[in-house]
């Protein structure tokens, strides 16, 4: 690069954290997948730099980004003088913040079937406050050798532009049995704290004769309980294996996947994400088989220990619980009606007691009207985990029946009931049933159902709690000729593309002719609660101005930036609030720290916020009559992108107190209990460590409160303003 000089063997305060690697594997002498991470820390942090002033797509050095680093190249060597050439498969420039930890992807290529064993990678990394360059270096990284027909790994760019992977046990037979030579996939999710890769784990099931298996992280071993950026996750581990990698040339026409025909299981927390897509994404499944799979988060972690209850008002408890309450499987037992299901558990499981599994059977077969719709498999004196546990030969019958009973309809789903419901608290976070999607709902984070009868060429749709909703293509509709949704009648098949059914103010269901309403309302992108904001790509936008509370962005970028690597291995990047014009808008969620006096972009979008927020003169704030002018209060709020394609989350205070209590409320780990809007009072929590503890204020005697120093809480309407039905002001 022109004007850089050049420092070798030299860190200058970056680390590398070699353990945390992801490095493709080798089948005949070829790369599996091209796509590699390492990750490095920026460790130049004294504790008193000016928050940088830079722009994402800025290429030359500046002055004012003291301790800022750019990834500027990679390269890799091996001890065989194989020529590996790495590109960095972004867009955009790889910065990192003093204190920020990022896993650079790399995407590699070697030519023809000549994989080394080994390789180092070294980062050519460059100063933003000097002119200085350098490089780093890593260790030998094995490339590891796996034979045909053994669980093997993939790895891909997921949907922040970061490096994962996922372990693919391939079908012992082929697909030429299946509809275009394409195979199922049994979705194996693994529990809490497991690596995917591990051989326990990929050793635990079978392989199949006619379906592949898939092993994915959720992103990392702990992961977001399968949902969110866990479920994003697996999506893009279905898109990976759709390409056959590792496949070799003689067998690639003949094991396809069929990424939409899926059987879901899992093992304890993977277990309860079994049970989480079968009842969010039930036309999907083929079957289902959940294994020691809890209910929801909150019986699996008692909730009403919290002390703050105790001091909320129980409709905020509401609504704050319905900010969790999307992942609730018995609420979404409705729509796993018709789909072969078989759980498994130990009778002596003292982790995830049976009474999970019993509860969820029971549910399912009230729903179906069927008392052996769904069935339990419980092995007396046996606990957690024991061999077998997920596939014994029970198992591995239920999955050949569920196999060949798809077989004889061509892997068609399996058929609908005469009757079924579909159910949904969150349309962001659910799919169709029977080909029937939830668009809208009427009250957001109210349940939304829709009942529907079929009798012979006509279905009879009845709704709770819906505005729109639309249909998308599914065979079982075949022979569909007439409908009618709350006496509203339709004489020809339902528009399955592009078109919308909308229930206007009189109570009648029209045709919604096209898709213009979602750049005004909201949609299945732009539906909160709060940590839905993880759900795309994501950047941290941060005053340019110089203020008395630079240092506090500083340590909030900080702050935000390393919680989505710690907790969902992620990478972002942070930059000024003048350079976020509206196409870098279009593409990125965003976390925005600062109100109008502090922050130019929350300046520029200051009159579009007015509806949900509006900032008050001196650093106060108001939503509908309810102004909160306090010290230490804190707010954050998801609003639209100015396309309205995606969401800011914008975090501020009234002073720096309430911007840290604010940014330790951001949700990034599940079952933190954060709607679209919520405003901390100084009894929520410390605002140096986001606490939930402390000595007592004059007057309220208990220290500070959790729930109890909520200010408001809720949901914006469909129209991205305040809804009484669906939000508290205290």
């Amino acid at each position: 690069m022109p004007g850089y000089g050049y420092v070798s063997e030299e860190q200058r305060g970056v680390v590398l954290l070699s353990d945390d690697a992801v490095i493709p594997q080798v089948i005949n002498d070829r790369l599996v997948t091209a796509f590699a991470s390492v990750t490095i820390t920026n460790a130049n942090v004294t504790g008193q730099e000016i928050l940088p002033i830079h722009t994402a797509d800025s290429q030359g050095p500046r002055g004012d980004e003291s301790g800022w680093i750019q990834v500027v190249s990679a390269r890799a060597t091996c001890s065989e003088g194989i020529q590996i050439k790495i590109v960095l498969p972004v867009h955009f420039s790889i910065k990192l913040a003093p204190g920020q930890t990022y896993p650079v992807p790399l995407n590699l290529s070697i030519e023809g079937d000549n994989a080394p064993k080994s390789m180092r990678i070294h980062l050519d990394l460059a100063d933003l406050g000097n002119t200085k360059r350098w490089t780093v270096s890593t260790g030998e990284y094995e490339l590891e050798r796996r034979e045909w027909g053994s669980a093997y790994k993939i790895t891909f760019l997921d949907y922040d532009h970061s490096v994962h992977y996922a372990m693919a046990f391939p079908p012992e037979g082929n697909c030429e049995q299946w509809p275009e030579k394409r195979c199922p996939v049994v979705l194996a999710l693994h529990g809490a704290g497991v690596e995917a890769s591990s051989s326990y784990w990929t050793e635990s099931y079978r392989r199949q004769k006619n379906a592949w298996v898939l092993f994915p992280t959720g992103r990392t071993p702990w992961g977001y309980d399968w949902h969110g950026p866990s479920f994003w996750n697996i999506e893009s581990a279905l898109d990976a294996l759709r390409l056959r990698p590792g496949v070799p040339d003689d067998l690639v026409n003949s094991v396809g996947v069929n990424r939409e025909r899926l059987i879901y299981a899992g093992h304890s927390n993977g277990g309860q994400g079994a049970w989480w897509l079968l009842s969010h994404y039930p036309d999907r499944a083929l079957a289902g088989l959940p294994a020691a799979g809890y209910v929801k988060i909150q019986f699996y972690i008692p909730y009403f220990m919290r002390i703050g209850d105790a001091y909320a008002d129980p409709l905020l408890r509401g609504i704050l619980e319905s900010a969790i309450s999307e992942h609730d499987i018995d609420l979404y037992a409705s729509n796993m009606a018709g789909i072969p299901i078989l759980a498994r558990t130990g009778g002596s499981d003292d982790n995830v007691p049976p009474v999970h599994s019993r509860r969820l059977i029971r549910m399912v077969n009230e729903w179906s009207r069927k008392t052996t719709a769904a069935n339990l498999s419980e092995i007396p004196n046996q606990g957690h985990w024991f061999a077998g546990v997920v596939d014994d030969d029970v198992m591995q019958s239920f999955v050949d029946t569920s196999l060949q009973n798809a077989s004889t309809q061509g892997l068609s789903l399996p058929a609908l009931p005469s009757a079924f419901s579909l159910s949904t608290l969150n349309p962001a976070s659910s799919g169709s049933k029977g080909g029937i999607r939830i668009l809208q709902l009427q009250v957001p984070f109210r349940l939304g159902t829709i009942r529907v009868h079929r009798q012979n060429d006509q279905w009879i749709l009845n709704t709770t709690n819906v505005r729109r909703f639309g249909f998308v293509a599914d065979d079982r509709q075949e022979g569909l000729q007439r409908w009618s949704v709350d006496g509203t009648n339709f004489d020809k098949p339902p528009v399955v593309s592009g078109k919308s059914y909308l229930k206007g103010e009189d109570g009648i269901w029209k045709v919604a002719d096209d898709m213009l309403w979602i750049s005004e309302e909201r949609h299945f992108s732009t539906y909160g609660p709060a940590i839905h904001i993880f759900d795309q790509p994501f950047i941290i936008v941060i005053p340019s101005t110089i203020t008395e509370r630079t240092i506090t962005y500083r340590k909030m970028a900080q702050h935000l930036a390393t919680s989505w690597y710690l907790f969902g291995r992620g990478g972002t990047q942070i930059v000024r609030d003048v350079d976020v014009l509206d196409g870098i808008a279009a593409q990125y969620n965003m976390l925005v720290l600062g109100g109008p006096e502090d922050n130019m972009f929350t300046k520029k979008r200051q009159p579009g916020l007015e509806s949900m927020v509006k900032f008050l003169p001196g650093g106060g704030f108001q939503i509908d009559k309810r102004v909160y002018v306090d010290q230490g209060t804190g707010i954050l709020f998801l609003a639209p992108s100015p396309t309205r394609t995606r969401m800011g989350l914008f975090i501020a205070g009234t002073d720096a107190d309430g911007l840290l209590r604010a940014a330790w409320t951001v949700p990034f780990r599940t079952g933190l209990q954060v709607p679209d809007y919520i405003v901390l009072g100084e009894e929520y929590g410390d605002p140096s460590t986001g606490w939930t503890a402390g000595d007592g204020a004059p007057f309220g005697g208990a220290g500070t409160k959790g729930a109890g120093g909520v200010l408001a809480a809720g949901y914006w309407s469909n129209h991205w303003d305040f809804d009484a039905r669906c939000g508290y002001l205290k």
